[in-house]
């Protein structure tokens, strides 16, 4: 990540500086450092290992999964103040994926600031979904609840529920209700994801992502991600 702004300028500061991040991280020796910084991190703090094993992740697991992500291509996370105009025709020309994230800063007279921000987190849960629709089918994918929602695989109204709980303590159960454009939780309508993550901030405050789509579960058992399934089923055929 390199928080930046854009009076610095693309070709004077911004994509210098990246490059060598980039460059850094592709070495082996920074892997290493990175790998053992991170293991270091994790035994420092046992929240960290209780919420790895809930994703199944044992202890001595750790170092092999922290090397497999290291594996994979970086991806360039961007907040900036403002977009120049050369910054999206350069981070296209890089062989890695570049998320440029307009931050904005909005204040009144009395001096409040407010600063409006992409939620990436809680977005990414969807992104996998979304590329499975855009490679099967022509149909724009800003709202997936409602596509299977309006092919009957779901109803408005219907009851959902998820149940979330630490290792070693008494799961608690949630319960929402679908509607065409989300999840309705205490009132509030959101998508699965982020419908799911308040859920378990009530339990969890410190948990930042979560994947609705294999939490919550229709009455009969079986999470919403069945329903999603069936759905490109229908449109492969």
């Amino acid at each position: 990540m390199e928080v930046e702004r854009g009076i610095h300028g693309t070709w004077e500061h911004i994509a210098p500086q990246i490059n060598k991040q980039i460059t850094a991280i592709q070495n082996d020796d920074t892997k290493t450092k990175i790998t053992e910084s991170c293991i270091a991190e994790i035994q420092k703090n046992k929240s960290f290992i209780d919420l790895l094993s809930e994703i199944n992740i044992s202890e001595i697991g750790i170092h092999g999964e922290i090397e497999k992500i290291l594996r994979k291509d970086p991806v360039v996370s961007l907040p900036i103040d403002y977009i120049p105009n050369d910054l999206e025709e350069w981070a296209d020309n890089l062989k890695i994926k570049v998320e440029i994230q307009l931050v904005e800063k909005f204040s009144d007279k009395d001096g409040n600031v407010l600063f409006n921000m992409p939620d990436l987190e809680l977005k990414t849960s969807d992104e996998k979904f979304e590329k499975e629709l855009k490679d099967i089918s022509d149909k724009k994918p800003e709202n997936l609840l409602e596509l299977v929602v309006k092919a009957g695989f779901l109803r408005e109204g219907e009851k959902v529920y998820m149940e979330y709980g630490p290792k070693g303590t008494k799961k608690k159960r949630f319960e929402g209700i679908v509607h065409i454009n989300g999840i309705e939780v205490n009132g509030v309508i959101a998508s699965p994801s982020i419908s799911s993550l308040r859920c378990i901030q009530e339990v969890s405050p410190t948990r930042t992502t979560n994947n609705g789509w294999v939490t919550w579960k229709t009455m009969d058992g079986k999470v919403i991600n069945d329903k999603w399934e069936k759905y490109k089923q229908t449109i492969i055929q």
